[in-house]
């Protein structure tokens, strides 16, 4: 009898579970089947604003203590004389000291380098700074690119483009579909681009250090910012 009175009571339960589970499902296909997913894309090429430079000074001596005063030196020399361009940002980079060996596996001697990093937004000012640095150091990577604040600009303004631009296509989709209004289930932004890409430039290959140089012209180049939306409407019929 008492199992009689359980079984009933599992069905009971069970029945009704079942029904909900299954009317769930097919809302929720229902739901996904009025659903699209797609994506859209802005884009500005603009100037690059920023150039970034690194010197390197690399000595060799017999005795580490002289190596270490010869690179500091440098490093010390290079600094002071960026004193004398206010607009351009300079900072000790990498020093590097390590030993050479012989054949017989002993130290015979030291080689070392240090290097300075030049940042700025004033071409001009920087070009002549590193062609008097060049007098005595190395000049080792060029490259130009989009400072901060003006990529930052730059993506807000893409960034508002582009969920305008989203907003236009979801109308035209649900239109399209003969919904009379969609919803918005998920949207995700991102710079689709990442890092600005620095487009190919003109400027003086590396050279060893002379007694004078003179200073280069520098174009910057351009580059490109991407920004992407990609999300899922519901259609309303």
């Amino acid at each position: 009898m008492l199992y009689s009175i359980t079984e009933s009571l599992m069905r009971a339960f069970t029945l009704p579970l079942l029904l909900g589970l299954a009317l769930a499902g097919t809302h929720a296909h229902a739901q996904s089947y009025n659903q699209i997913s797609f994506n859209v894309e802005t884009a500005k090429t603009i100037a690059n604003d920023e150039l970034t430079a690194t010197l390197t000074k690399s000595a060799d001596n017999a005795n580490a203590k002289t190596l270490a005063n010869t690179l500091n030196t440098t490093a010390n020399k290079a600094l002071a004389i960026a004193q004398k361009y206010p607009n351009v940002k300079v900072t000790t980079g990498r020093h590097h000291t390590y030993p050479r060996y012989d054949n017989k596996g002993k130290i015979n001697g030291f080689t070392g380098s240090s290097s300075v990093n030049i940042q700025s937004q004033n071409f001009e000012e920087a070009s002549e700074l590193i062609a008097e640095l060049q007098g005595f150091m190395t000049l080792s990577s060029l490259d130009f690119g989009v400072s901060e604040a003006t990529q930052k600009a730059v993506e807000n303004e893409l960034k508002a483009q582009t969920i305008q631009k989203f907003t236009d296509e979801a109308k035209t989709i649900s239109t399209a579909f003969g919904a009379s209004d969609y919803r918005i289930v998920k949207v995700n932004l991102n710079n689709a681009g990442g890092r600005f890409s620095v487009s190919p430039m003109m400027y003086a290959a590396a050279a060893a250090p002379e007694s004078s140089v003179s200073a280069q012209s520098y174009e910057g180049g351009e580059s490109r910012l991407n920004y992407e939306a990609q999300g899922v409407i519901e259609l309303v019929k």
